[in-house]
């Protein structure tokens, strides 16, 4: 065989070798991410720019809402019944309980959110059920339809159409969501570690918060029994 045909061989085959690396590479990196927890707050805004405006700007993982609700304020034409997500399996409701607790373990100590900033200690979030029956909500939609996102692509809502539609009153308002991990510890271990996430956790600017956990088709990750994890927090006038 010619020596420059070996040549051209050996460098194809190095090529392709090079691209299945990166391709696998990639996968990997996406699959990493889906399995990450996001995060969703609003920073300040002016009445004048309104909600769409607002989320049109934001990046996926770290927008925030803390102000007045303006003109056309969330959750005007969304509707949700509580009394549906107060029957709750009782495991799950202790997944939620523990999340606060540890999510309050965090707040007492002070954490380093890395680019959001160092916090230091602060008071303890409170159980709220309002943001507690729209965090179920959000988990059980998730859980039901294989979903995972903060806008729901079957109903078009967000965070914060969700919260108010439960009749919380928002002036801050943000929501951390999860998927795949097992247990309340690995959770919140991993919302610590995301920035976002972790400033969402550690904010003085949130007094109040709801935990939803729920379980079902978990499409994204391509299990049958994925576990769905939601946060929102929120702060009343």
């Amino acid at each position: 065989m010619p020596s420059r045909l070996l040549e051209l061989i050996i460098q194809g085959v190095r090529a392709a070798y090079l691209l299945a690396y990166m391709l696998a590479y990639m996968l990997a990196y996406m699959l990493a991410y889906t399995l990450r927890a996001r995060a969703f707050t609003l920073a300040p805004v002016s009445r004048a720019f309104g909600l769409t405006a607002l989320l049109a700007s934001c990046l996926a993982d770290g927008c925030v809402f803390a102000g007045d609700e303006g003109d056309g304020a969330p959750g005007s034409n969304v509707s949700v019944s509580c009394d549906a997500l107060d029957d709750w399996d009782p495991a799950w409701a202790s997944f939620e309980d523990e999340v606060l607790a540890l999510s309050n373990e965090a707040r007492a100590k002070g954490h380093n959110c890395d680019a959001e900033g160092q916090f230091g200690p602060v008071a303890p979030l409170s159980m709220e059920p309002r943001l507690r029956c729209a965090a179920r909500g959000h988990s059980a939609y998730m859980a039901e339809h294989g979903e995972f996102g903060h806008t729901q692509a079957r109903t078009g809502t967000d965070p914060f159409e969700r919260i108010a539609a439960t009749g919380y009153s928002l002036e801050a308002a943000g929501e951390n969501i999860a998927i795949g991990q097992l247990t309340p510890a690995e959770v919140v271990a991993g919302w610590l570690e995301s920035d976002g996430h972790c400033a969402n956790i550690m904010s003085p600017k949130f007094r109040e918060l709801g935990v939803g956990y729920a379980v079902g088709s978990g499409a994204p990750i391509g299990s049958n029994q994925a576990a769905y994890w939601t946060q929102a927090f929120g702060r009343q006038p």
